[in-house]
């Protein structure tokens, strides 16, 4: 895939490139605003990485921009003790979509008492694009969906029993 960049051109003294600006509400907008100039170039789009961009002055009044790699993610709430097992088969399943699977403890904030900071484990699931974070959210959610159900006509049994 050619990739050519478009869009009103600014001449950058300094390197002999040119430098593009796509109007003011895109980044490159913003990036010139703030004297990070972006060159203009043809090439091949051989690999791609998403990333956010951090700016930082120094106390010299130098900038610099530092692109941070991004990858989406969601967590899963398990039934206690489970957590192994759904990231096993999660990640077997999903096998090329998911990039990482990690067991995270957070505090659970559908709790009544979840200002005790009471914690919990949550599977995280991280992945290379948010297409795939999309595509195994929507495959998952069905399961997730009945098993809330199934939780919620449980807890509504127990209480009937206890009045």
């Amino acid at each position: 895939m050619a990739a050519r960049s478009g869009g009103r051109r600014r001449a950058d003294p300094g390197r002999g490139r040119e430098a593009q600006d796509d109007g003011p509400t895109s980044s490159v907008s913003m990036d010139l605003r703030f004297g990070f100039e972006r060159l203009k170039e043809t090439g091949w789009l051989i690999n791609m990485h998403p990333a956010v961009d951090y700016y930082f002055i120094q106390d010299d009044g130098s900038r610099f921009k530092v692109a941070l790699p991004y990858k989406p993610y969601f967590y899963i709430a398990t039934r206690k003790g489970c957590e192994r097992e759904v990231s096993s088969f999660l990640s077997k399943k999903f096998q090329g979509k998911i990039a990482k699977v990690e067991t995270v403890p957070k505090e659970d904030l559908d709790l009544p008492n979840h200002l005790v900071g009471l914690k919990r484990n949550y599977i995280k699931l991280s992945f290379h694009t948010v297409e795939d974070l999309v595509k195994v959210r929507k495959e998952i959610f069905p399961a997730v969906k009945k098993n809330r159900e199934q939780d919620h006509a449980s807890d509504m049994y127990t209480a009937m029993l206890s009045r």
